[in-house]
C-alpha cells in the first residue's frame, strides 16, 4: 500500500527546475483523460445543474485563476521557452483548468493594438497564444475574464461623465452596463477577441471546445447599480437610467393599450426610479424589478447573440458574484450556468489587514458566519445554487497568508462536493499586493504561490474532488422564493444585495440546497446521489482553544484541527491524529473505501509559523516582507485502519531540495495498519528547490 505525501510548495521555476508531473505519474487525472487534449470530449454542456462533454461524460473543474491585477509583470505571458514547465507545475497541482483574469485591463498592448488595427495580434497576443496551446495539448481548459474593468475599450468614451467612484478602475462601473453604446463597445471587445485565431492551434478561441465558460462582465450588474452603486453615478447618468425607465414604461403602456388591457395604478403613475424605497408600493417595486431585469440582461443577450453567430457554443453567464436575487433571477433565465464569487479572509481595502481567524473556532460555528460573513464562499454559494444551472466557484481561497489557511480548502472541497457544484477555481488574487513592499518581491503574476497551504493540498484535494469521492445529497433543501411574481419582488427588496437569514451553510451539511424561482423547473432527486452520501462533522463545542471537523466519503477521508489538535474516530474503523493544528487527507485512488484501499494517497498540512525580520512584531500583515520565511514547524499525524493482511511499508520519493525532511512509515500493530507521516521544519516560501512528491510501487 504505497503512500503519497504532497511535498511544500514551490513557486514556478524556468526550466532549469522543472517540477515533476505527479498526477500523471499517480494516475490521479479524471478517468479516461490522461494524455487526451482539452477539447477532445467535445464542448462543455450544461445539463441540468451538472456539466457534461458532448460525448456523455459527466465534466468537472479543479482549477486557478492567472490573476494580473497586482501589477504588470514583463514576463507575462511567460516566455515561449517557460511555458512548458510552467504548464506542468499547473498539472502537478492537479489543475484541469485556468481562468484567464483582467485581460482587459492588465495587457493594455492587447487592446491597443485592437484599437489601432481592429483585431488582435502582437507580440504578447502571440505569447498568449503559444501559452493556451500548451495548456490545451495537456488536457488544461481555459476561461477567459476579459471584461473586468474595461479600461482601455472603454477609454473612447473618457470624459463622457464617467462615474464618480473614488477607485480609478471602476470608473465605468455600472456605467458600462446602462448605456447602450458601451454595451456595444463591450460586445465588440469580447466578440473580436473570440474571433481571434489561434495559430498554434488553428482555432478561433470562440471555435476551440477547451474555452469552456464566459461572464459577460466580471463582477457588475445592473441591480448592483440600483442597491448600492448609484452614488457613484454622475447626475446625467442617473437622470438617462430615469428617462430610460419611463421610456420602458411608456412601452408597456403602449402595448397595453394596443391589447385593451388596463395599466395598473403603478403603471399609469409616473414616478421616479430613484424615488426612496421605503416609500414604493409595491407594485411599483414590481415595476422597478421588471425594468431592471429588462436592464440587466441587454449586455448578455447581446453579447450571446454575437458569440453564437461566430461559432462560441460555450457556456455564458451574466455576471458573477452575490448581487442579490434580481441577479440570480437574470442569470436563471439568461444564464448557461452562475458563477460565484467568495473569500474567506478578504482584505477589503488597501490598509486592511487579514483577521486570520479559524471559521473552526466560533461560538456558533457556521451560524456565526452566516450572520456575520456574507462573503464567506460557502455562504455565496448556498444561496446561488439553482436546481438547473450548474455552479461554478470562479474566485474562492484564503487570499493570503492566515495560520488558518489550511481549513479553507479542506471545508470549500467537502461541501462543494456533497452540494454537487461543477467548477473550483480557487484565486490567487494578488500575489504580493501590498504595493510599498514591491520592490522588496518578485513580481510573477504566474507564481500560483498567494496560499501555498492552498497548493499542497490541491493535488489530494483534486483528486478527490475529480475522482467523485462524496457522493452528493439525495434529499433535496428548497430555498424556495415564493409562488408568486410579488413574492419574489418582496424577497428581492428585503435582501437587496445583503445575506438572506433564511439561507444557512449548516442546511447544506445534510441535505442538497437550491434556490428556486417560481418559474424554475421542479427538484428531483439527483440520479448519481450516493444511497450512503458523504458527510462533514463539526466538533461541537468549539471555543478559542481548539474546533475540528472531519470529512469520510466514498474514497476520501480526512479532518482539520484548530487549536492543539486532537484524534478522531471516522467510519470503517478509521482513525486520525495529530499533534497541532492543520489538516490531513486520505484519497483513495483504486476508488475504494479508505480501510479497503490497497492504492492510498496522503497528505499532511501543519499551520504555519510566521517568522518576520527582527524588531518586527506584526505577525499577520497582509504582505510578505523581504528577508522574512514562512515555515511549518515538527507537524506529526498517524492515520490508522483495520487490516486483516499485510500493511506494507509507504514510499516517499522527491527531489533534492535541501528543504525537505519528511518522514513517513507503516506498520502493523494488532490487525491494525497505522501510517505515520512528519514534516519538520518545511519551507514554504521563496522555494527553489524541490518537486512534487509522488509515490513509487
Amino acid at each position: 500500500m504505497p503512500a503519497l505525501l504532497a511535498a511544500e510548495s514551490a513557486q514556478y521555476q524556468p526550466a532549469s527546475a522543472r517540477m515533476l508531473p505527479a498526477l500523471e505519474a499517480l494516475s490521479l487525472t479524471p478517468p479516461g483523460s490522461a494524455g487526451r487534449p482539452a477539447g477532445s470530449r467535445g464542448r462543455v454542456i450544461s445539463r441540468g445543474d451538472q456539466l457534461f462533454f458532448e460525448d456523455g461524460t459527466r465534466a468537472r473543474f479543479w482549477g486557478v485563476g492567472l490573476t494580473f491585477s497586482g501589477w504588470r509583470p514583463i514576463a507575462f505571458p511567460p516566455p515561449k521557452e517557460d511555458v512548458e514547465d510552467f504548464v506542468y507545475t499547473l498539472k502537478s497541482y492537479g489543475f484541469n483548468l485556468v481562468r484567464f483574469v483582467g485581460i482587459d485591463n492588465s495587457l493594455p498592448s492587447l487592446c491597443e493594438y485592437w484599437k489601432k488595427y481592429g483585431h488582435f495580434g502582437g507580440p504578447v497576443m502571440d505569447r498568449l497564444d503559444y501559452l493556451v496551446a500548451e495548456l490545451v495539448e495537456s488536457g488544461i481548459y481555459y476561461s477567459f475574464s476579459i471584461n473586468n474593468s474595461s479600461l482601455c475599450p472603454l477609454d473612447a468614451f473618457d470624459g463622457d461623465h464617467t462615474n464618480d467612484h473614488p477607485q480609478s478602475w471602476r470608473r465605468y462601473h455600472g456605467k458600462r452596463l446602462i448605456r447602450p453604446y458601451m454595451v456595444r463597445r463591450q460586445t465588440d471587445w469580447i466578440a473580436d477577441f473570440f474571433a481571434h485565431k489561434n495559430p498554434y492551434t488553428d482555432k478561433t478561441y470562440a471555435e476551440d471546445p477547451a474555452n469552456v465558460y464566459l461572464a459577460a462582465v466580471n463582477e457588475d450588474s445592473v441591480w448592483s447599480v440600483y442597491f448600492r452603486d448609484n452614488k457613484y453615478l454622475s447626475k446625467q447618468d442617473r437622470l438617462w437610467l430615469d428617462e430610460d425607465f419611463r421610456d420602458w414604461l411608456n412601452s408597456r403602456r403602449s402595448i397595453q393599450d394596443r391589447k385593451g388591457t388596463e395599466a395598473s395604478t403603478a403603471e399609469a403613475a409616473d414616478f421616479s426610479l430613484w424615488r426612496p424605497r421605503w416609500l414604493l408600493s409595491r407594485d411599483q417595486r414590481k415595476l422597478i424589478y421588471s425594468y431592471l431585469a429588462h436592464a440587466d440582461a441587454r449586455l448578455v443577450t447581446e453579447l450571446k447573440d454575437r458569440l453564437r453567430a461566430i461559432g462560441y457554443q460555450g457556456l455564458i453567464t451574466p455576471t458573477n458574484n452575490w448581487y442579490g436575487y434580481g441577479a440570480l433571477d437574470t442569470a436563471s433565465r439568461h444564464g448557461d450556468y452562475v458563477e460565484v464569487h467568495g473569500y474567506f479572509d478578504h482584505p477589503m481595502g488597501a490598509d486592511r489587514e487579514i483577521e486570520g481567524k479559524s471559521f473552526l473556532m466560533r461560538d456558533e460555528g457556521f451560524a456565526g458566519i452566516d450572520k456575520t460573513d456574507w462573503s464567506f464562499p460557502l455562504t455565496k454559494a448556498a444561496r446561488s445554487a439553482l436546481p438547473d444551472k450548474p455552479l461554478i466557484m470562479g474566485e474562492w481561497n484564503h487570499a493570503a497568508w492566515s495560520p488558518y489557511a489550511y481549513e479553507g480548502p479542506f471545508l470549500m472541497y467537502a461541501y462543494s462536493a456533497l452540494q454537487d457544484y461543477a467548477g473550483l477555481v480557487a484565486h490567487t488574487w494578488f500575489p504580493y499586493p501590498e504595493s510599498r513592499n514591491g520592490p522588496d518581491v518578485e513580481l510573477n503574476a504566474f507564481s500560483v504561490s498567494t496560499n501555498p497551504l492552498f497548493l499542497r493540498l490541491s493535488p489530494i484535494l483534486s483528486a478527490a474532488w475529480l475522482g467523485h469521492c462524496l457522493k452528493p445529497h439525495a434529499e433535496v433543501l428548497e430555498v424556495g422564493l415564493g409562488d408568486s411574481f410579488g413574492e419574489v419582488v418582496d424577497r428581492t427588496f428585503a435582501v437587496e444585495m445583503g445575506p438572506d437569514p433564511a439561507v444557512k451553510v449548516g442546511d447544506g451539511f445534510h441535505k442538497l440546497m437550491r434556490v428556486r424561482f417560481p418559474h424554475s423547473p421542479v427538484i428531483d432527486l439527483k440520479s448519481d446521489a450516493g444511497s450512503d452520501p458523504g458527510v462533514i462533522r463539526l466538533s461541537s463545542q468549539m471555543s478559542a482553544a481548539a474546533g475540528w471537523a472531519a470529512v469520510e466519503g466514498d474514497c476520501v477521508a480526512g479532518a482539520v484541527f484548530s487549536g492543539q489538535g486532537g484524534v478522531l474516530d471516522l467510519a470503517g474503523g478509521v482513525s486520525i491524529r495529530m499533534n497541532e493544528q492543520g489538516s490531513v487527507v486520505a484519497v483513495a485512488l483504486d476508488g475504494r473505501r479508505i480501510a479497503d484501499s490497497s492504492d492510498l494517497a496522503v497528505t499532511l498540512v501543519g499551520s504555519p509559523a510566521i517568522a518576520w525580520p527582527e524588531g518586527n512584531g506584526e505577525r499577520m500583515r497582509f504582505r510578505q516582507p523581504a528577508g522574512t520565511t514562512l515555515t511549518a514547524g515538527a507537524v506529526s499525524a498517524s492515520l490508522s485502519m483495520p487490516k486483516t493482511g499485510e500493511c506494507p511499508q509507504g514510499q516517499w520519493v522527491g527531489g533534492q531540495s535541501r528543504y525537505d525532511k519528511m518522514i513517513i512509515q507503516s506498520a502493523k500493530e494488532n490487525n491494525l495498519c497505522v501510517i505515520q507521516v512528519e514534516s519538520r521544519n518545511g519551507a514554504w516560501v521563496r522555494l527553489r528547490e524541490g518537486d512534487v512528491l509522488v509515490s513509487t510501487e
